[in-house]
């Protein structure tokens, strides 16, 4: 988006750019839902981004999940088992730099590694033990005098006097209720996100077990698909019946297979590699980074691509 469309001293659209040139779009209703980009775009609001760190380190704890009060501050903190190794987070400092400029600094690191190694000191924890980082700016709602970690997770529904509509603040496990409460508010029927699954077809589990048991697809693989998609499994063995070559895992170093990559390609906007190895899986954070099959996916999406153009000549 690169600005509003007004109609008096009203919103009344959005102009945007993408890679085919300019528009602009038309709506009732444009909602603001940019997280800590919300008060660049509103500024009766008032955000108080605050930077949340996780770390990710060879496996510490196995099949449990800890939930613990760091020795420093009394701030809880966790370690969880996450795609063969550990996720330690969070830290909740507060942010004052360019949103798109947050970073993992070395007294993030500290703090994480300290509070983990008070209850597993056996591990001898050190910053040599980190694989990767990643750091995140959370919209949280302003309140004055109110310490960082303290700041209220609660999110906030307003529409300014230009009649734009902004949901902030929250947490991703109330997504779905924050949508529902936006929704109602645009339409006079309600929302019926309480009421409908995430998949259009909702398959039950034990009919996603028959069918991968029918493929005779090895059991690691289904337990895979099943953790990482849901019901959302069948379109992915609807790939692999389409094609035989696409339940061949990409890399020995990951479960994914190439139908995967392909359902992300076709359905999910994967248009280049980092798109796959940082935002639809986690190998961006592995210890190798995705480098052992860097070649291969920047193949298939490339060869993806050149499909559709060729199409779109035809």
């Amino acid at each position: 988006m690169t600005g509003f469309i007004h109609y008096g001293t009203q919103i009344a659209g959005v102009r945007y750019r993408n890679a085919t040139g300019d528009g602009e779009i038309l709506a009732k209703h444009v909602v603001n839902a940019t997280g800590a980009w919300s008060q660049e775009l509103c500024e009766e609001l008032h955000v108080s981004p605050t930077k949340g760190v996780h770390l990710v380190v060879p496996l510490l704890h196995p099949g449990r999940a800890l939930i613990l009060a760091a020795p420093q501050d009394g701030r809880y903190f966790f370690i969880l088992p996450w795609n063969g190794n550990s996720l330690i987070g969070t830290t909740d400092t507060p942010y004052e730099g360019k949103l798109e400029d947050v970073s993992v600094t070395e007294n993030d690191v500290h703090y994480l590694l300290e509070a983990a190694s008070f209850y597993l000191p056996k591990w001898h924890l050190e910053p040599s033990s980190v694989i990767s980082s990643f750091a995140g700016v959370r919209p949280l709602v302003m309140r004055k005098n109110v310490p960082a970690s303290s700041i209220s997770r609660k999110h906030l529904l307003h529409v300014s006097s230009s009649g734009l509509i902004n949901i902030l603040g929250g947490k991703y496990t109330i997504y779905r209720r924050m949508a529902e409460e936006t929704v109602d508010l645009i339409t006079s029927t309600p929302c019926k996100t309480a009421s409908s699954p995430l998949y259009a077809e909702n398959y039950s589990e034990e009919e996603m077990r028959q069918r991968m048991e029918k493929m005779k697809l090895p059991l690691p693989l289904r337990e895979h698909l099943l953790a990482n998609y849901g019901p959302g499994t069948m379109a992915i063995l609807t790939i692999v019946e389409r094609s035989p070559e696409e339940g061949k895992q990409i890399c020995p170093l990951h479960p994914h297979i190439f139908a995967e990559l392909t359902y992300a390609i076709e359905n999910e906007y994967v248009v280049k590699p980092e798109d796959w190895f940082e935002r639809r899986t986690s190998i961006a954070y592995t210890p190798c980074r995705g480098k052992s099959c860097a070649e291969v996916v920047a193949d298939k999406i490339k060869s993806y691509k050149h499909r559709i153009d060729q199409l779109q000549t035809l």
